[in-house]
């Protein structure tokens, strides 16, 4: 058996995935990654909705960028709001993806959809989510299967119809989405800082 470091370094966001189904008993373990996971007074404020149904992934993915365009036709009020949208590097990802005209630049053509769903009054739901996300990613590694946090599915946030067809329930949000599947290549690493230390104090 590995251990956890080695699974650490060997998890990488994986952005193209064969066209094989990820086991029930693999998404069963990912589940309950998640459920291990830490949260904020307990609150436990997390629940997800999985989707292995490739037509409606697709459907999601498209619906994704229709609302990332919206989102780029409002930026310059929007901007003004939303802290994160005066990020240039992700608006200019964004403006890539909503005029994507082919494949899958949300989802990759994963098999496997994984969407994070928070109470709005969720206590530090968001902070949760990234205990939760790294437990799913980290078991998703050891089984030998690859895995992106998509955080541009929080956008279906502004489709009503989705959540319809997803069964979000009133009074939810989508935080994230992360998909699995089984990784065509495995990248080599980014590069990573040498060191992450800011100050050590006390002996």
């Amino acid at each position: 058996m590995k251990e956890i470091r080695e699974i650490i370094r060997e998890r990488r966001s994986i952005r193209s995935y064969e066209e094989k189904p990820v086991p029930e008993q693999a998404i069963a373990r990912i589940l309950e990654a998640a459920r291990w996971a830490p949260s904020a007074l307990n609150h436990q404020p997390l629940r997800y909705i999985v989707v292995s149904d490739g037509n409606l992934i697709r459907d999601l993915s498209m619906r994704t960028i229709a609302r990332a365009g919206k989102v780029i036709r409002w930026l310059p009020v929007l901007r003004l709001f939303k802290r994160t949208l005066r990020d240039a590097k992700l608006v200019d990802v964004m403006r890539e993806r909503a005029a994507s005209t082919s494949g899958d630049p949300i989802f990759y053509r994963a098999p496997l959809l994984v969407l994070a769903v928070a109470d709005r009054k969720g206590y530090h739901a968001e902070t949760d989510l990234g205990y939760a996300a790294e437990n799913m990613l980290l078991e998703a590694t050891a089984m030998g299967l690859g895995s992106c946090v998509i955080g541009f599915a929080s956008l279906l946030n502004m489709d009503r119809q989705a959540g319809k067809i997803l069964g979000i329930p009133r009074g939810s949000r989508i935080l994230a989405g992360i998909v699995f599947g089984y990784p065509k290549s495995h990248p080599a690493p980014p590069q990573r800082r040498e060191d992450c230390l800011i100050n050590r104090i006390g002996q």
